[in-house]
């Protein structure tokens, strides 16, 4: 089934039934010791702490490909189908209740942190952003990255705005974020990023390199945290255009050429 979300169309998560939302309380080998009284995937046994682990990187890819900021019940449903899918990689079934579910829910957080942090570099050392001495120099880094975020011109292959989606940064963040080595989410789990790099994936990229560059929008190089708050409007906005994009060039069928490019050139 198909549900309308945020203006765009997504798989919906798990039904909210009784049977599907029943939480119960699972042993644990601790009782609380993280900081804050907070539950570690530590404190629980060895078969159920694999399961956990599994959970919370399945959760991260969904996050990254489905939807990257979603609601109490979106995260639950989300979380709901990362447990059931590790239980069945692990051909075990074992009981989800409110301490998993944190467990793996924090990982949205997480996850986009984690993008906006690989972002910064990247962003520094393709668009050749560094500090400046003097007015003339801060001038000259203001105008520059006005230049990149107007229109949002840093995603064009060229600047003087060719090749839409095309620019090397969002190549290269992708390669970083998920397919740098072996052991990354895009080769464990790429399921989740065939047979095409997700329209959501990209947007949210594009969101992540947008926060990097708006932390020299002054021309001196500042921390801007990435929270929901603060880019998850910019983040709908770029998946919009993406979709925008892709029905205006249905006919040519562009911007699936450019998903599984970026896909292709991830692997």
């Amino acid at each position: 089934m198909l549900v309308p979300l945020r203006g765009k169309t997504r798989k919906a998560t798990a039904h909210t039934t009784t049977a599907t939302t029943h939480l119960t309380k699972t042993r644990k080998m601790g009782g609380g010791t993280g900081s804050r009284g907070r539950i570690r995937v530590s404190e629980f046994g060895p078969m159920l702490r694999s399961l956990i682990m599994l959970a919370q990187h399945l959760y991260r890819c969904k996050v990254m490909t489905e939807w990257p900021y979603p609601n109490d019940v979106e995260e639950q449903g989300m979380a709901m189908e990362a447990w059931t899918a590790a239980c069945k990689v692990k051909n075990v079934h074992m009981e989800f209740d409110e301490d998993i579910l944190k467990l793996i829910t924090t990982r949205a957080s997480q996850v986009r942190g984690e993008l906006k942090t690989k972002s910064r570099p990247l962003v520094a050392y393709k668009f050749g952003l560094h500090e400046s001495k003097g007015p003339n120099g801060v001038r000259e880094l203001r105008d520059k990255v006005e230049a990149l975020l107007d229109g949002s011109s840093y995603i064009f292959k060229v600047i003087a705005r060719t090749g839409l989606y095309q620019h090397p940064i969002i190549q290269a963040l992708i390669n970083e974020m998920w397919f740098a080595n072996k052991n990354d989410e895009g080769v464990i789990h790429g399921e989740y990023f065939t047979p095409r790099i997700p329209l959501v994936t990209i947007a949210m990229v594009v969101t992540a390199i947008q926060c990097s560059l708006e932390e020299w929008q002054t021309g001196q190089k500042t921390d801007i945290q990435f929270t929901e708050t603060m880019y998850a409007s910019h983040f709908e906005n770029h998946l919009r255009a993406l979709e925008q994009f892709e029905r205006k060039t249905k006919d040519l069928k562009i911007m699936p050429k450019i998903q599984k490019k970026l896909l292709k050139k991830a692997r």
